[in-house]
């Protein structure tokens, strides 16, 4: 419902700025609005009161540490499909290989990831010859603030017009239902024309508007066509997303079958055409 993803939001919105107690509060409102998911949200309200406890201890205590030479460091992980023709433009299918603490991270962003790998080996599978790259990246530190993928983009300004389209899968387990065009109205035929050939698979929307919350936004932000597919929801926003049941049974393995083609699929289609995908238009500046 409404009320219930919106509740989420902010529950997850306070607890990114750290305010556990407020976090634990709202679990409580939930309690009261869903109470057949009474005992989920009295778990979520004691993890997030016991995250903030230990914060508030160490106010007494001194805390001596010392950094040595190897900082700890994480890493995005990268592998091409060469193209041909256009082998100097990519495009880039990707999720993030980090995850929250509670769990194992099946589906935040493990399915996301065997999506995206799966993907590629059906392209080598088949032999086939893309004309541009075909990309695929694993992001660090998605849950930090999508520091993996705004990174590369921040390092790689030499590629920003190069990089054709990124599409992206970080949203459960469930099987792709089609795509959000981030607002840009014209890649909406393009989407259409290659998913059409997916709705007995159950790909049936190619949706105008924005969605948020993982790596295509590091794209996006720099006016590279980036892009989430739509998923079925599953449990993910009630019972897996960063908690402790988010561990690999939850995962449902036809459905990630059926995104993994799908994604393959739509890869390969935006690495043949002749033009890249369309960019939003830049307004130009303006002066008083």
């Amino acid at each position: 419902s409404g009320t219930l993803d919106w509740k989420l939001g902010l529950t997850l919105s306070v607890l990114r700025q750290g305010k556990y107690a407020e976090a634990a509060s709202l679990c409580d409102e939930l309690i009261a609005l869903f109470p057949d998911r009474a005992d989920f949200w009295m778990l979520q309200a004691n993890a997030y009161i016991g995250l903030g406890e230990p914060m508030r201890a160490a106010q007494n205590f001194e805390m001596v540490g010392r950094m040595g030479k190897a900082t700890p460091a994480s890493y995005n992980t990268l592998g091409d499909i060469p193209g041909s023709d256009l082998a100097d433009e990519y495009v880039m299918i990707g999720a993030h290989l980090d995850s929250w603490h509670y769990g194992t991270g099946a589906t935040d962003d493990g399915s996301g990831t065997v999506v995206m790998m799966e993907a590629m080996r059906i392209l080598k599978a088949l032999d086939l010859q893309p004309r541009r790259t075909i990309r695929i990246a694993l992001w660090a530190g998605e849950e930090q603030g999508l520091l993996g993928s705004r990174g590369w983009v921040a390092n790689h300004p030499d590629l920003h017009a190069k990089v054709s389209a990124y599409l992206n899968v970080d949203n459960g387990t469930g099987r792709i239902r089609g795509i959000w065009d981030q607002s840009n109205e014209a890649a909406l035929p393009v989407f259409e024309q290659i998913l059409w050939p997916f709705r007995d698979l159950g790909v049936v929307a190619v949706k105008h508007g924005n969605t948020g919350g993982t790596d295509h936004l590091a794209f996006d932000a720099e006016n590279i066509p980036g892009f989430n597919f739509i998923q079925d929801p599953i449990e993910y926003g009630t019972h897996t997303h960063h908690t402790a049941a988010d561990t690999f049974e939850r995962l449902m393995i036809d459905d990630l079958k059926q995104a993994a083609v799908v994604v393959a699929a739509t890869a390969y289609h935006l690495a043949m055409r002749d033009e890249m995908m369309p960019r939003k238009p830049v307004e130009a500046p303006t002066t008083d």
